[in-house]
C-alpha cells in the first residue's frame, strides 16, 4: 500500500515541480477509498488530509457533473462541484507517520533510482535473448 502511494507522491511532486499549484488536501474514490487504514496512510504519506466524497462512482459524479452544466443547472463545473460534491469523511496526516513516511520516501526515490540505472536495463538484456 505505501509503494503505490509512494508513487502516486511522487507523480504529485512532480506536477508541482511542472508548475501546478500545491494542493491542500486530496480526494479520493473508488474501492480502495472504502479503506480507512489505506486512506489514513495516504494522508501520512502525502502529508495532506485525504477525503472521500458521498458519491464513491466518480465516473457517474462527473458525467452528471457536466450533464447538469449542459442543462444549464449550474454555470460551470467549479459551480457544479460546489452543489454536487459532499465530502464524506477526512483524514488528517499524522505527523510521527510523515516523519517516517517521509524518510521511507527518500529510500524509496533511490531504490527506484538504482532499479533505473542497473536492474531494468539488466532485465530488458536477458529478455532480448
Amino acid at each position: 500500500m505505501e509503494g503505490i502511494c509512494y508513487e502516486m507522491r511522487d507523480m504529485l511532486e512532480s506536477l508541482q515541480a511542472a508548475g501546478f499549484p500545491e494542493f491542500k488536501e486530496y480526494r479520493v474514490t473508488g474501492g480502495a477509498a472504502r479503506s480507512a487504514l489505506w486512506n489514513q496512510i495516504q494522508a501520512d504519506v502525502y502529508g495532506k488530509p485525504v477525503e472521500t466524497v458521498k458519491v464513491s462512482e466518480a465516473t457517474a459524479l462527473g458525467a452528471a457533473m457536466c450533464a447538469a452544466v449542459g442543462a444549464k443547472i449550474y454555470k460551470d463545473v467549479r459551480e457544479a462541484i460546489e452543489h454536487m460534491v459532499k465530502v464524506d469523511r477526512r483524514w488528517e496526516p499524522i505527523p510521527k507517520n510523515v516523519k517516517i513516511y517521509n524518510e521511507l520516501f527518500a529510500i524509496y526515490r533511490e531504490t527506484y533510482k538504482a532499479l533505473k540505472e542497473k536492474v531494468f536495463p539488466a532485465i530488458a538484456e536477458h529478455q532480448n535473448k
